[in-house]
């Protein structure tokens, strides 16, 4: 019996990010969509301010750096746990933070891969 893997639709904005994989940095098309899967946990997190281009330089130098998603998703979480113990305290800053939805920016910034 054959079995069909489902592939998960992107939007416009992660195909931007697929291509920019493929045109920069030469990734074949399935190795580019393969990069962006492994990847997008960090992209659900993060804002899409910045073009698909910085995207796929930032997961293009993350994979060669050896730098995993799980990896980077940990940290985006410490950075911003840090920040709201910072701004609201240990206490006040989990029930602040259970209730928003806003992202820090200034986390956004020293998360980045560089």
């Amino acid at each position: 019996m054959l079995r069909m893997r489902t592939l998960t639709r992107l939007d416009r904005y992660e195909r931007g990010i697929v291509r920019n994989l493929i045109e920069a940095y030469h990734y074949s098309a399935p190795a580019a969509r393969a990069l962006f899967m492994a990847y997008r946990p960090v992209l659900k997190l993060m804002d899409r301010y910045d073009s698909s281009k910085d995207w796929a330089e930032r997961f293009h130098h993350a994979k060669h750096n050896g730098l995993t998603a799980d990896q980077w998703v940990k940290r985006i979480k410490r950075v911003r746990r840090e920040e709201r113990h910072e701004k609201y305290g240990s206490r006040q800053g989990r029930r602040i933070a259970a209730s928003t939805t806003q992202k820090n920016k200034k986390a956004r910034r020293a998360i980045l891969v560089r």
